[in-house]
C-alpha cells in the first residue's frame, strides 16, 4: 500500500509539475540564482563568525532573500550594484532581517 501511494505521487508530481513558483519569486530570480545568493548569505556569516549555529544565520538569510526577491530584479542584484547600491540594500537588509537574530539574555 504504501508504494502505491509513493508511485501515485510521483506521477501527480510529473504530470502536474513541482510547484517551484515560490523559489523564484513570482519568476523574476531563478532557482539557481536563489541559491547561489543564499549560499553567498551563509558562507559570509560562517566566516565572520566561526561556530555560529544554523537557527542564527538561516532564518537571517531566509530573510536577506526575501527581501531581494520582493524589492529587486536579478538584473539590479547579480553583478551590476555600484557601491551605493550596495550600502543602501545592506542597510534594508539589517534593519528588516538582523532583528532576527535573538540575543542571549545577559545576565549581571
Amino acid at each position: 500500500m504504501a508504494i502505491q501511494l509513493k508511485t501515485l505521487i510521483i506521477i501527480v508530481f510529473l504530470v502536474i509539475g513541482y510547484p517551484t513558483g515560490y523559489l523564484t519569486g513570482g519568476d523574476k530570480f531563478s532557482t539557481q540564482q536563489v541559491r547561489e545568493l543564499w549560499q553567498i548569505c551563509s558562507i559570509s556569516f560562517r566566516n565572520l563568525n566561526p561556530g555560529i549555529g544554523q537557527n542564527i544565520y538561516m532564518p537571517v538569510c531566509d530573510c536577506y532573500l526575501d527581501h531581494m526577491r520582493e524589492n529587486y530584479t536579478p538584473g539590479e542584484v547579480m553583478d551590476n550594484m555600484t557601491r551605493e547600491d550596495q550600502a543602501t540594500l545592506t542597510e534594508e537588509l539589517k534593519v528588516k532581517c538582523n532583528p532576527k537574530i535573538q540575543k542571549p539574555p545577559t545576565f549581571t
